[in-house]
This record gives structure tokens, C-alpha cells and sequence, in this order.
């Protein structure tokens, strides 16, 4: 993704990643395929069931990075996949992940448990 767009969530400058902030937050209804417009925070509900969370081939940017906190109000997980289906992480309620795409897969740098209120 190379440019200067800022209708998109990243983009490159000189070679160097550059992603809006912003935090998105939502409930889920069904799987959801993360398109250009999502942006890097994501405060994501299950919505009743476990859900997918999918990157699309077009986030496979390196250096692109993403944070999602399962948001559920009961035992709901969020898989995160890449755009093959392959799981990167999965997220129980109140958990978050950075996920981080090297040039070649994604990776998720560890989980974090959260205390909403």
C-alpha cells in the first residue's frame, strides 16, 4: 500500500508504516473481515458467540500492527485469522492482543488481561 491516502487506516510514506489511531469499537453480528477502514484500536463485542476477526490480504503490509480487546459481557472468544484462515491468537473476554505483520505472517506480541469497568 504505498501513497499518501488518508482514507485508508495505513499507509506508507518514504517506506515507513503510517497508521491512523482511532479506536473502533463495535458489536459483532457475524465473523468480521477488517477492511481499509478499520483503524489500529479495536474494542471488539462478540455479540452473543464466539467470533472470527479476519484480516484481509490487503492489511499484509509489513509493519502494519493492530490492537483488539474482546469487549463480551460473558464467555465469548474473538479468533483472530490471517487472510488464509490460519489462527494468529485467541482472545477471551476481557483479553487483548497486538498483532504485528512482519513481511511475511502475522505475529501477536503476547496477551493482556483486562479489567473493564
Amino acid at each position: 500500500m504505498a501513497g499518501n491516502n488518508d482514507s485508508l487506516s495505513f499507509r506508507t510514506i518514504d517506506g515507513a508504516i503510517q497508521q491512523r489511531g482511532g479506536i473502533k469499537s463495535e458489536t459483532l453480528a457475524a465473523d468480521l473481515v477488517l477492511d481499509l477502514t478499520y483503524g489500529r484500536y479495536l474494542r471488539l463485542d462478540p455479540g452473543g458467540a464466539a467470533r472470527n476477526v479476519d484480516f484481509a490480504a490487503a492489511h499484509e503490509v509489513d509493519g502494519a500492527s493492530y490492537k483488539i480487546l474482546n469487549t463480551a459481557d460473558a464467555a465469548e472468544a474473538l479468533t483472530i485469522r490471517d487472510s488464509a484462515d490460519a489462527t494468529i491468537v485467541s482472545l477471551a473476554q476481557n483479553e487483548m492482543a497486538e498483532v504485528v505483520y512482519d513481511g511475511s505472517a502475522w505475529a501477536h506480541m503476547g496477551i493482556i488481561t483486562i479489567a473493564l469497568s
